[in-house]
């Protein structure tokens, strides 16, 4: 038996509130791993209000292995003046250390893919560092930079901004 391999069973969901400390765990790793940690803010309770409250901003799809948190995809929608059509927006896409090479990505990618179908999106975007390895896996399913540069502007600045109204 030693060369026996047991697939494990991969799955997705919707998250539900109870989930709020495993995403929010999941979104301070990735920001972990891409090197922004000392920036991240956010806590579960964040997550309660922001993805499950009554003015939800975004949502959430976890992907398991055998019922254990291995992937989390959080998703909003935009939309695209030019087009005339709602946009959908990736802003986390994150697979567990010890489940990567699996399919999870593709499968969230996948399933992000029959969302923005279901909401009759023009497009998906997601914003990648320059740094960010993942970049490969992007472009292996058809993602592709575009021409635009992504600008932000911080709390300070907004402040700052908002005075010469």
């Amino acid at each position: 038996m030693g060369g026996l391999k047991v697939m494990a069973k991969l799955t997705w969901r919707e998250a539900a509130p109870a989930d709020a400390e495993i995403i929010d765990r999941m979104n301070r790793d990735l920001s972990a791993t891409l090197g922004e940690g000392a920036e991240f803010e956010a806590g579960p309770e964040d997550v309660r209000r922001d993805a499950f409250g009554p003015n939800r901003r975004y949502e959430c799809r976890l992907a398991e292995m055998d019922g254990v948190p291995a992937g989390l995809m959080n998703i909003f929608m935009t939309y695209s003046t030019y087009k005339g059509a709602p946009c959908l927006y990736i802003d986390t896409l994150f697979v567990e250390p010890w489940a990567r090479g699996q399919g999870i990505g593709a499968k969230l990618m996948a399933v992000a893919a029959q969302v923005a179908l279901e909401r009759d999106c023009c497009r998906i975007d997601r914003h990648a560092l320059k740094t960010n390895p993942a970049r490969t896996f992007y472009e292996s399913i058809d993602l592709y930079a575009t021409d635009s540069q992504p600008y932000t502007i911080g709390r300070d600045g907004l402040q700052q901004l908002a005075a010469r109204a």
